[in-house]
């Protein structure tokens, strides 16, 4: 039993000093290239000359020195991967933030350019020979606290006595025409034809009145049916 008790104490002792050697390489060899300023070449030098060959034929020493740089290696790569994603990100936050402050302005341009008042007229029914401007029913009065920007659309189903003839209108702010202008032509007398008519006008604060005037010619009679007239005061 004595001779097996010292078997074992050697077999111990070889063991210890293997294990020994090899935290003293893996402690060891390693900084010895980081000290040098052309740690990386070396390292690479010394990863080609021992690493590269069967695992199983080099020094136990030196396939653990192998193992680490490995290991290294891929941690290397797993942190290119994670700077990658943190730089798209990164871009992606950028593009939020520019679409963001776009968004930003569009809502101030919406709430600089308010609705500030509305009025609209509805009828049917209004009729004239004459072949100068003449004011239809169709009439808004609107009122602007501040200076506004005033918009105007008004459409109707206008018709005409008379073949060759023409239905023309346009925007009166207030009695005074603002030179918006739009006509009909008829090829033959009854015939339905849908107008449309639209126009902004600047304004000051104050209670202004929209009127649509119309006058027809070659001696026809011009006849409205349904219209729509629309106002809209915004803040500019």
């Amino acid at each position: 039993m004595i001779p097996n008790r010292q078997n074992m104490k050697m077999k111990m002792k070889k063991i210890l000093t293997v294990l020994s050697l090899i935290v003293i390489l893996s402690l060891f060899a390693l900084p010895v290239f980081a000290v040098s300023s052309d740690f990386l070449e070396k390292a690479n030098k010394f990863y080609q000359r021992n690493c590269t060959k069967d695992l199983n034929v080099i020094p136990r020493p030196t396939a653990i020195l192998c193992y680490l740089y490995d290991k290294v290696h891929e941690q290397d790569e797993e942190i290119e991967k994670i700077k990658e994603e943190q730089r798209a990100h990164s871009e992606h936050i950028d593009d939020l933030q520019v679409s963001t402050s776009a968004n930003l302005e569009e809502i101030n341009a919406l709430k600089k350019h308010r609705i500030l008042a509305y009025g609209q007229y509805r009828g049917a029914g209004f009729t004239t020979n004459s072949n100068t401007d003449v004011p239809t029913d169709a009439k808004v009065e609107i009122n602007c606290p501040v200076t506004c920007a005033i918009t105007i659309n008004y459409s109707v189903d206008t018709r005409n006595s008379q073949t060759g003839a023409h239905n023309i209108y346009t925007i009166y702010l207030d009695g005074v025409n603002q030179s918006f202008v739009n006509q009909a032509s008829f090829a033959f007398p009854g015939q339905a034809n849908p107008l449309a008519l639209t126009g902004i006008v600047s304004a000051q604060a104050g209670t202004h009145t929209v009127e649509i005037y119309a006058r027809t010619t070659a001696g026809g009679t011009l006849e409205e049916h349904t219209k729509t007239l629309t106002v809209l005061a915004i803040a500019e």
